[in-house]
């Protein structure tokens, strides 16, 4: 009875010191870390696990849901080979309707995403404002009129 009360004091004293032995281990075969092993310190290091934003506006293509510019996922992040020395990284999540795996890969050529599996991106048009927009009182001649309108004011004052 006298063992298992010191048995019982002696596992007190190292959880107060925030630090266990396991009874198996044996310092001979290493040290206690490679025991135990890493555990890592972020989701990604224990489970290969980040949270993703999608940078753009695209479909799933199994159910037709539109996914918004910043909706969070937990995606699975994977090299997936480099350009130059840059790594290459694929992110793979769910559909939060189908579950149908959605894979996004880094294109740092064009410093874009590439669309993988199941997804469609959403076509933007860029816009720049054509000549005829400008001829006829478009954004060049916005500066011109605020410049007039300015100008007529000071007068107005003197």
């Amino acid at each position: 009875e006298n063992q298992q009360n010191m048995a019982h004091l002696s596992l007190c004293a190292t959880q107060a010191d925030n630090f266990y032995i396991p009874p198996t281990w044996d310092p001979k075969e290493g040290s206690l870390k490679k025991f135990v092993g890493n555990k890592g310190r972020n989701q990604f290091e224990r489970y290969g696990i980040v949270r993703l934003e999608l940078p753009f506006d695209c479909w799933c293509d199994g159910c037709s849901r539109h996914l918004a510019k910043g909706t969070r996922f937990n995606a699975s992040k994977e090299k997936a080979g480099t350009y130059y020395s840059t790594t290459l990284w694929r992110f793979g999540m769910n559909c939060p309707t189908c579950k149908v795996l959605l894979v996004l890969k880094t294109d740092p050529a064009n410093r874009d995403y590439k669309c993988e599996e199941n997804l469609r991106r959403r076509a933007v048009a860029a816009e720049v404002p054509s000549e005829q927009a400008r001829d006829e009182g478009g954004i060049a001649d916005l500066g011109r009129r605020q410049d007039g309108k300015r100008k007529g004011a000071k007068d107005k004052r003197e």
